[in-house]
């Protein structure tokens, strides 16, 4: 009797995004550069209140130090009507600095600025002080008030105030992606509870920013990509199936294997804008336009204030050299998505034809167009987004990619379905499903 043979299991391969973290974290300690990955054991992250919780000196420096950005603000409320005296921030930091280039750039601003935690509300509260030693005369009534607590919490705001309304307000809570630090949330209501009423004495009310979007392209990541960021963290460990690496300054235009990217999300703050939509669910394509492995989702977020002049980039990007040679890729709002516009309702009304020439903007989106333009801002990081099942590409082939936006509530979610096609009939991949969680894009990293 011939024995039955043993039934084997097949071995459970090892996702491929271990593979490629395990080989990153190795290149780049080969060649002492800085790698971080979260805790084994990672405690909830509770919502997007709590975020700011961890919030230290190196990312108010870094705040400090984004030179594009804060031009940008500058140049925006150097252009607000002196009509507007009363502003209201959201979210001042501990070094209010927004607070501090309002307050520079609009003689007759007096700014009202919420910040969640108290330590930060509390420095924020010295640090304006001590600019006014220096700058008002002895005796003079401050021109800012630091309120600790939520901008949700009306209550806190001087009655008088609250009832006749804000002509300004100024906000910059955006995470890793636009809505991740509940910037859609926060914003919707401070529309409807803080805005004053434009009639014949003063102009409409302004949100600045007024409208932002996250973007995202696929590309082959490779660790030697990476070679120039200066640190690199990674949600998990390599054995526990990390799911995203967050790059500063992600060289996303030659990392792209196509020449545009998709809007996964876009917010209109205008106050005649219709409601934000906190759910947004969309299908994309990417066209394929040079071979290599798709591994990845390179995302970057988009910013325009709404009010004031562009900057004054370079007449054309500085010559690339053979090896960091951006390509064809766009790199310019809408960056090859002319459905963008379609999202931002008020920046399509106004500015119909030509857009991208008449905004004061700014992006993560580190390449050779955005450094010539002075529009790269330094202070986010790049989510790249690591893809369950990885595929070789080539010329023609179509990347579908359904998203969905979940920022209806304190922990935002992003999910994420794409699909290969490959060119001249030859079948699709599917490349997996993905979703990120606020745990993913905020993980516990201990004490760096």
């Amino acid at each position: 009797m011939t024995p039955t043979p043993a039934i084997r299991k097949p071995r459970r391969r090892a996702p491929p995004s271990r593979h490629l973290v395990a080989k990153l974290l190795e290149w780049r300690d080969r060649r002492g550069l800085i790698t971080h990955c979260a805790l084994p054991e990672q405690k909830e992250r509770p919502d997007v209140w709590t975020l700011c919780e961890d919030y230290g000196d190196d990312d108010y420096d870094a705040m400090d130090e984004d030179e594009d950005r804060n031009a940008a603000y500058s140049r925006a409320f150097a252009a607000v009507s002196p009509t507007h005296k009363r502003w209201l921030e959201i979210g001042c930091g501990a070094s209010a600095m927004l607070t501090r280039l309002a307050l520079d750039a609009a003689p007759n601003a007096l700014v009202t600025a919420f910040e969640v935690n108290p330590k930060s509300a509390e420095a924020a509260r010295r640090r304006l002080a001590s600019i006014e030693d220096e700058d008002e005369d002895e005796g003079a009534p401050p021109r800012f008030e630091v309120l600790t607590g939520r901008s949700t919490q009306p209550e806190l705001v001087n009655p008088m105030l609250r009832q006749r309304g804000f002509g300004v307000v100024l906000h910059e809570v955006f995470g890793l992606f636009a809505s991740s630090e509940g910037c859609a949330r926060m914003l919707a209501h401070a529309r409807s509870t803080y805005l004053s009423k434009a009639n014949r004495y003063s102009p409409k009310p302004l949100l600045i920013p007024a409208r932002c979007a996250t973007f995202f392209t696929a590309c082959w990541l490779r660790p030697r990509d990476l070679g120039a960021c200066e640190t690199v963290s990674c949600s998990a460990a390599p054995q526990r199936r990390p799911k995203l690496l967050l790059a500063p300054a992600a060289p996303l235009a030659r990392m792209a294997l196509c020449a545009r990217s998709c809007c996964l999300e876009a917010y209109d703050f205008a106050p005649d804008a219709p409601e934000l939509q906190l759910v947004q669910r969309r299908s994309h394509e990417l066209h394929i336009a040079r071979a290599g492995e798709l591994n990845c989702l390179g995302c970057f977020l988009w910013v325009d204030l709404g009010i004031g002049e562009p900057a004054l980039g370079d007449a054309a990007p500085p010559p690339a050299d053979d090896d960091d040679d951006d390509g064809p890729f766009d790199g310019a709002f809408p960056f090859g998505d002319e459905s963008a516009l379609s999202l931002l309702p008020t920046l399509a009304a106004a500015a119909p034809g030509q857009p991208r020439s008449r905004l004061n903007d700014f992006t993560s989106l580190c390449c050779d167009e955005t450094q010539a333009s002075h529009t790269y801002a330094s202070n986010w990081q790049n989510p790249l987004l690591l893809l369950p099942r990885p595929a070789r590409v080539a010329p023609g082939d179509t990347v579908r990619v359904v998203t969905r936006v979940d920022a209806d509530s304190l922990r935002p979610t992003y999910h994420f379905e794409a699909t290969l096609h490959r060119a001249a009939g030859g079948g699709e991949v599917s490349l997996g499903r993905l979703e990120v969680s606020l745990d993913d894009l905020y993980p516990d990293m201990g004490d760096l």
